[in-house]
């Protein structure tokens, strides 16, 4: 059943994207499960495009969070312990072999050098980085629609 107001649209809108991040996380704690370097420690991440921040706190479960966008909202420089850089993806402050997983959730689709951003994603990653990136697909959009225009 379509939400019958703004509010129930946005509670709708949330309720996705926590279901989303939520199957997101358990993949990747399943990941770290099957990857005997990543397993017992604290894995240093980095969120690319973290927008308003809703992600962040389902990250930090994770290890320790490095958050950054072009522009960085003020919401996530008011937060504590937040390690946020405000640059482009392909041209990030990071040393060489830093990040044991990179994050983005419906970043890709919008960078307009994929090649730089990628290699300079392989660049910051360690060699048994996990890279897991989001992207809108078919039914996401066609579940979303009606809600645009209800």
């Amino acid at each position: 059943m379509l939400p019958k107001s703004k509010l129930g649209v946005n509670r709708h809108r949330k309720y996705k994207r926590e279901m989303e991040i939520s199957l997101i996380i358990k993949t990747i704690f399943n990941l770290i499960k099957n990857n005997p370097t990543l397993e017992n420690k604290k894995n240093k991440i980095l969120e690319f495009g973290s927008g308003s921040g809703f992600q962040i706190p389902y990250l930090q479960k994770i290890g320790s969070l490095v958050v950054s966008d072009v522009y960085i909202s003020d919401d996530i420089k008011k937060m504590k312990d937040i390690d946020f850089h405000e640059c482009s993806i392909t041209n990030t402050p990071f040393n060489d072999s830093q990040f044991d997983i990179i994050f983005s959730n419906h970043v890709i689709e919008h960078i307009q050098k994929r090649q730089e951003a990628f290699k300079e994603l392989k660049m910051i990653g360690k060699s048994d980085c996990i890279y897991a990136f989001s992207v809108p697909t078919n039914i996401w959009l066609l579940l979303s629609i009606p809600l645009q225009y209800y």
